[in-house]
């Protein structure tokens, strides 16, 4: 089953009903409830998901943190990452918040 991921990443997840989700990923409400049991349950399976994406992507980077160079890339990485995304902030994380 798609994920909500791209439905709170657009909307924010205070603004994000159950009824968005279902539109997005083309299924209905009993589906939704076969994976979670209620919104939070969802929003939180988001977040999770979207926190380990970004720690998934920069992971290479954070094991080349050694010097301010290395942070420096990271830091280019994840702001480069973040204006990809279209991410308040330039985080993926906190666009979540809104």
């Amino acid at each position: 089953m798609p994920d909500g991921r791209e439905t709170s990443r657009s909307s924010r997840v205070a603004a994000v009903t159950l009824d968005d989700v279902e539109r997005a990923a083309g299924v209905g409400r009993s589906q939704l409830y076969h994976y979670f049991d209620d919104r939070d349950d969802l929003i939180r399976s988001v977040v999770h998901a979207t926190v380990d994406t970004v720690l998934a992507t920069q992971e290479a980077l954070l094991l080349e943190v050694d010097s301010l160079a290395g942070i420096d890339r990271w830091f280019g990485a994840i702001v480069a990452n973040g204006t990809r995304q279209d991410a308040v902030g330039g985080c993926a994380i906190g666009s979540l918040a809104g």
